[in-house]
């Protein structure tokens, strides 16, 4: 089927592994312990099993070293690249977040400015009203504090 051929790791990966158990005094079923089987220790020693990331983490706090002593060069680099793009990633949002924030004072000053704009509009609008009111209605003048229809002849 499509799916990816799981590589067997290589022998030197599986010597490691078992000479650093040995180097701790561990039996295969004390290395173990009670998340994995004896015989899965055995199948990492002989190369004829993988473990999972998870496995590795577990596996290498049980031998007093670093996860990457488990893994074979490819794994190695495959970390540091996943490492690596995690870094970029963050100072990604590092830089987002800086710019978010110069923005965020602009875009509060815009809508400040909107703000007064309206504002300045709202009492232009009641001025004009407050005038028209005060003028009368169209067609009408305002003599000695009395309106008259039309202006009065001499």
């Amino acid at each position: 089927m499509g799916g990816k051929k799981q590589q067997r790791p290589s022998k030197v990966l599986a010597r490691r592994f078992k000479d650093l158990r040995l180097a701790r005094g561990l039996t295969q079923g004390e290395l173990a312990g009670d998340d994995f089987s004896k015989a899965f220790i055995s199948h990492l020693e002989t190369g004829r099993s993988r473990m999972s990331f998870r496995s590795a983490e577990i596996l290498a706090a049980r031998l007093q070293v670093p996860v990457t002593a488990l893994m074979d060069q490819r794994e190695q680099l495959r970390l540091a690249d996943a490492r690596g793009a995690l870094e970029r990633a963050l100072e990604l949002c590092d830089e987002m977040e800086k710019y978010a924030t110069s923005r965020r004072a602009l875009i509060a000053a815009a809508l400040d400015q909107f703000g007064a704009w309206n504002e300045m509009q709202r009492k232009l609008v009641e001025a004009t009203v407050a005038g028209v009111k005060a003028a009368g209605p169209p067609g009408r003048t305002r003599r000695g504090g009395r309106s008259t229809d039309a202006p009065s002849s001499p």
